[in-house]
């Protein structure tokens, strides 16, 4: 099953594809060291068929209307991720999460990304709430929902053990109503 997002002209986010599970590993693998400061899944990411494997479970849980994570590609390479890690869609909810390797930050790309992504989970899939859980100590994620005009919902104190260090997680929180007015605004 193909599905995109167009963000702009070099930037797409794609539902990953069997096919594209080694280079999304080689990404995965030559960041390594950057992405474990903030991702537990990340050690257990140890070859292409762990790749491979969450590839089918993306693509099934696209399917079944339970999560919609996509690759970020920009000019045919992926250099991260982004999108729903978890759909409620009795409740109307959605949390966004994202990555992406270094040499691409601080170009507004994941801002991008997200942006996008709200405008998909509000218009095509109904959401009502949009949330997006952050590492307290990770700066640069935590300035995506703030700019976009999240509010800051809670703390879920020592919630994420990483690194032999339990961290607070908080959570940002958008309504479609708040979504709708910036809109406006």
């Amino acid at each position: 099953m193909n599905f995109e997002i167009k963000v702009n002209d070099k930037l797409f986010l794609k539902l990953p594809q069997i096919e594209d599970a080694e280079s999304v590993y080689e990404t995965i693998d030559k960041n390594r060291e950057h992405l474990r400061n903030w991702l537990v899944w990340v050690d257990k990411t140890v070859s292409v068929k762990n790749t491979e494997n969450n590839i089918i479970a993306r693509i099934k849980e696209f399917e079944d209307k339970k999560a919609a994570l996509f690759y970020i590609s920009y000019e045919n390479k992926c250099i991260g991720s982004a999108g729903f890690v978890s759909l409620d869609n009795i409740n109307k909810n959605g949390e966004i999460a994202y990555w992406l390797i270094p040499e691409f930050e601080g170009k507004g790309i994941m801002t991008d990304c997200v942006r996008v992504l709200l405008k998909y989970g509000f218009t095509e899939l109904g959401l009502r709430h949009i949330r997006i859980t952050c590492n307290s100590e990770n700066s640069k994620s935590i300035a995506i929902p703030k700019k976009l005009g999240f509010v800051l919902e809670g703390t879920l104190r020592q919630e994420s053990f990483r690194n032999g260090v339990y961290n607070d997680m908080l959570v940002f929180g958008l309504l479609k109503s708040e979504w709708d007015a910036q809109l406006v605004g």
